[in-house]
């Protein structure tokens, strides 16, 4: 059995008790019925914060949940935003690699024609060589006069000239392209150094995204657990309600049976039991809301000390001094199944079976049980059932 709820077998057994009580004649405020409601009413306070303390796990669990929605999305943009400069990289480095591969054949085509135009060069020169001066003297005395014969040294010269010419050129031209192409190659090895970082961010985005992931994946089921185990103390908490609901009953119907108990006398309407704090501006907690308060807190300045009220005239149901929400505090019976919860006191002024008439002091005002500070905390039930005390005043 799950140890937080070890406790509702002595629940059960706390009904049997009560139902005992009430069976015996002339007991209607024997002290052991008020410390088992008292302890029924610690239960069901007990349950009370257990699932105030869940809705806020639910809640800030499902604030992560979407914190991690949202940050996995800034992160889909990003790996994106990232994919879209590495796609963009890639076309220019291969745009460059495109540009690169075509100096590098303009060159090996200027190389060729190098090659080719040295080969030439080499023969001619070779062919001028094994001539030597009969070549020279072939030319003189071939040549009509003096200016003939410089005319065709000059020709044989300029031929070899022109060869080295273009030959140069074709060196200068090639040394343009090869500076062409290690510009180019350093314009991609920028590209390919921007796209290595690219990647780089990428990877550590898809990192950070598995780990998002792995993240919002235990909120789930953190939320998941914890949605079932308030599910477990939902029920847990009606079945103390009814439990407290059946407590009234048993108690209604003792009270009906037992000619000699002190049955109360209502006069059927209240005043207000904080003389001088009967302002709305009084009221710091009202009934219901988010953390299903069972009643309105009513404080003020200089409060602590203040001399609390029967609402209505009828018979102290319970008078405790250790309920571990409440603390020290009174339950007033007022007939027809209704009863009046003053709580957090500093000290009483009346005890269980005591009957006691509209506007009686009863108690002093006081932070006692689980309080953040000196307040009445005021409730109406109605067989049990707490209702929305303002709904019998009227407030200025």
């Amino acid at each position: 059995m799950n140890k937080k709820f070890r406790w509702v077998p002595a629940l059960l057994c706390a009904v049997l008790v009560i139902g005992a009580v009430f069976a015996a004649p002339g007991a209607a405020y024997r002290a052991d019925a008020a410390t088992s409601l008292s302890q029924l009413q610690n239960k069901l306070n007990a349950l009370k914060q257990e699932q105030a303390k869940l809705d806020a796990q639910l809640k800030n669990l499902k604030s992560q949940q979407e914190s991690q929605a949202a940050y996995q999305q800034s992160l889909q943009l990003k790996i994106a935003n990232a994919q879209g400069q590495i796609d963009n990289l890639n076309a220019q480095i291969a745009g460059y690699d495109a540009q690169i591969s075509e100096k590098e054949a303009q060159i090996a085509e200027a190389q060729a024609q190098i090659n080719a135009n040295f080969e030439t060069l080499k023969a001619r020169l070779k062919a001028i060589y094994m001539l030597g001066e009969a070549s020279m003297l072939d030319i003189l005395f071939s040549a009509d006069n003096v200016t003939d014969f410089f005319n065709r040294s000059q020709f044989v010269q300029a031929i070899s000239d022109h060869d080295q010419s273009i030959i140069s050129a074709l060196k200068t031209q090639s040394e343009n392209i090869q500076a062409e192409k290690e510009s180019i190659e350093e314009d991609r090895a920028q590209l390919a150094e921007a796209k290595t970082q690219y990647d780089s961010q990428k990877k550590e985005l898809q990192e950070a995204m598995a780990e998002s992931k792995r993240i919002a994946s235990q909120l789930q089921a953190s939320q998941e657990s914890a949605a079932a185990k308030q599910k477990e103390i939902n029920a847990a908490f009606a079945k103390a309600d009814a439990e407290i609901k059946q407590w009234w009953i048993d108690y209604y119907k003792q009270q009906e049976a037992n000619a000699n108990a002190n049955k109360p006398v209502s006069t059927g309407s209240f005043i207000w039991p904080m003389p001088g704090y009967s302002r709305k501006s009084n009221i710091t907690q009202y009934f219901g809301g988010a953390n299903n308060h069972r009643g309105i807190d009513i404080s003020g300045a200089g409060i602590y000390g203040k001399t609390i009220v029967a609402a209505d005239s009828g018979v102290v149901a319970v008078a405790s001094y250790n309920n571990a929400v409440y603390g020290i505090y009174v339950q007033i019976d007022h007939g027809n199944g209704v009863a009046t919860l003053y709580g957090h006191t500093s000290g009483l002024l009346v005890k269980a079976g005591q009957t006691v008439t509209k506007g009686q002091a009863i108690a002093y005002v006081g932070s006692s049980g689980i309080s953040s500070g000196p307040h009445l905390h005021f409730g109406v039930l109605i067989r049990g059932t707490p209702v929305n005390p303002l709904n019998y005043f009227r407030l200025s």
